[in-house]
C-alpha cells in the first residue's frame, strides 16, 4: 500500500515518451514531466506502461528528404532566362505570349495573351512582363496612350507542381518569382528578384507530413559576351519556416537559412536556315536547418543540405520556306542533366533519391508558321533516360491570331 512516484529519463538516446497509462483509476500520469504517480491499495496490483517512440532519427531523415526534394524543385523552377537574353538580343523588343492548355490526349490550344500561361498534366506555370504586356496591347490597338517604360522592365513567373514517387512520398510545390531589371547598355542587363516558395510532402511510411514556406532575394546580371553568346548569373539568400508532424500525432516547427547560385552560358547561331542554340547551365543551393526540441522533449539536431545540378541542352532547327510564304521548321533538342548531393544522406527510394544522378531527355518536332500569324506544332518527348522512371508524350499545338 502507498503512493509511489516513477520518473523516466531516456531522451539522450533520441527516444521520446509518447504516452503513460496505468491499469487502475486512481493513479495519475503526466507525460510532459515523464512521471507516473502510482496509488496502490490493499491487495491491489497496478501496472503502468511507459510507451517510447524513437523520434530523432525518423524526424531528422524526414526533414532531410523534405529539404532535398524542395531544393530540387527550386533549382528546376527558376525564372526562364529567355526573356533576359531577348532583352539584349532584341534591344528590348518584346516577344508574343500565348495561353496554352495541353489536354491529356496531347492536343494544345494556344491563344495570344499578354501573359503566357501553360497547363500540362501536373504542372501549371505562367510568365509575364510589363514590356510584354505593353507590346501586346500596342500591337493590337496602335494606341499612343501606351506608356513608355524606357529601359526598365518588371516581370513575374510562377509554377505549381504535383509530384508522387509512387512509393511512399507525394506532395505539392509552388513558387512565384518577381523582379525588375534595367538595360544598362546593349550588352549588359542588371536586375533584382525575389521568390516565395511553398511545399507540402506526405510520408506514407510513418503517416507523417512536412510543409513550409520560404523566400529568397538577390541580384542578377545578363551579359552579351559576343554577338551570339550570352552569360547569365544570379544569386539569392533567404530563409524558411516549416512545420513537421513525423507520425501524424503532434506538430513541431523548425526554421532554415539558405542561399543559392545559378548561372548559364548560352549561344544562338543562325546560318543558311540552320539555328543552333546550345546552353550550359549550373545551379547550387545550400540550406541549414536550425536545431529544436520536439513535442516529446527530444532534441532534434540541425543539419546542412547542399546540392547542385549541371545541364547541357543543345537545340538544332532548320527553316524551310514554302512557296506560299509559310515556314516549316523541324527541330531536335537533347538535354543532359546531372544532379549531385554535396552534403546530407539520401533515403533509399525517396523522391529526392530518384532525382539524383544522371538523366537525359530528347525531344523532336515540326513547327509550321503561316504569313498571317497562324501556327501548328507537332512534337514528341522522351524523359527519364538513365533513370528507373521514364515518361513520354506527344503534343499538338494550334495557334490562331485574334486580331
Amino acid at each position: 500500500m502507498g503512493t509511489y512516484l516513477v520518473t523516466a529519463d531516456f531522451n539522450t538516446n533520441g527516444y521520446g515518451l509518447a504516452s503513460i497509462t496505468c491499469s487502475d483509476t486512481d493513479s495519475t500520469t503526466d507525460r510532459i514531466v515523464r512521471t507516473a504517480t502510482i496509488v496502490v491499495g490493499a491487495s491491489e496490483s497496478v501496472t503502468c506502461t511507459f510507451t517510447l517512440r524513437e523520434t530523432r532519427g525518423v524526424t531528422n531523415q524526414m526533414i532531410g528528404d523534405y529539404l532535398r526534394t524542395r531544393n530540387s524543385f527550386i533549382l528546376n523552377n527558376q525564372a526562364d532566362r529567355t526573356r533576359r537574353f531577348s532583352r539584349l538580343k532584341d534591344a528590348g523588343i518584346s516577344q508574343e505570349s500565348n495561353l496554352s492548355i495541353n489536354t491529356p490526349l496531347g492536343f494544345a490550344a494556344q491563344l495570344p495573351s499578354p501573359i503566357a500561361v501553360s497547363l500540362n498534366r501536373g504542372l501549371l506555370s505562367y510568365s509575364g512582363s510589363a514590356r510584354g504586356a505593353l507590346g501586346f496591347y500596342n500591337s493590337r490597338t496602335g494606341s499612343a496612350n501606351v506608356p513608355d517604360i524606357g529601359k526598365w522592365d518588371i516581370w513575374s513567373e510562377g509554377s505549381f507542381n504535383i509530384f508522387n514517387d509512387h512509393n511512399t512520398q507525394s506532395g505539392r510545390f509552388g513558387v512565384i518569382h518577381v523582379g525588375a531589371d534595367y538595360l544598362l547598355s546593349d550588352d549588359v542587363l542588371l536586375g533584382a528578384k525575389a521568390q516565395i516558395d511553398w511545399m507540402n510532402q506526405a510520408f506514407a511510411s510513418t503517416n507523417g507530413k512536412v510543409e513550409g514556406t520560404g523566400f529568397m532575394v538577390g541580384p542578377y546580371a545578363t551579359i552579351a559576351l559576343g554577338e551570339n553568346l550570352f552569360f547569365d548569373i544570379s544569386g539569392a539568400w533567404g530563409m524558411s519556416q516549416n512545420a513537421i508532424s513525423p507520425f501524424g500525432t503532434y506538430t513541431d516547427h523548425f526554421s532554415t537559412s539558405r542561399w543559392m547560385l545559378d548561372g548559364a552560358l548560352s549561344g544562338m547561331y543562325v546560318l543558311d536556315g540552320w539555328t543552333v542554340r546550345p546552353t550550359l547551365a549550373f545551379s547550387y543551393i545550400d540550406e541549414n536547418q536550425n536545431p529544436y526540441t520536439d513535442s516529446l522533449n527530444v532534441r532534434i539536431p540541425g543539419q546542412r543540405v547542399a546540392q547542385g545540378e549541371i545541364s547541357f541542352a543543345p537545340y538544332v532547327s532548320y527553316d524551310i520556306v514554302l512557296e506560299n510564304g509559310g515556314v516549316l521548321t523541324p527541330w531536335l533538342e537533347m538535354k543532359g542533366h546531372y544532379a549531385f548531393q554535396a552534403s546530407g544522406t539520401l533515403s533509399s527510394k525517396s523522391y529526392s533519391d530518384a532525382l539524383n544522378g544522371f538523366s537525359a531527355s530528347i525531344g523532336t518536332g515540326v513547327d509550321w508558321n503561316s504569313i498571317n500569324g497562324s501556327s501548328i506544332s507537332v512534337s514528341g518527348q522522351y524523359d527519364g533516360i538513365g533513370t528507373a522512371a521514364s515518361s513520354y508524350g506527344v503534343n499538338i499545338g494550334v495557334s490562331v491570331p485574334l486580331d
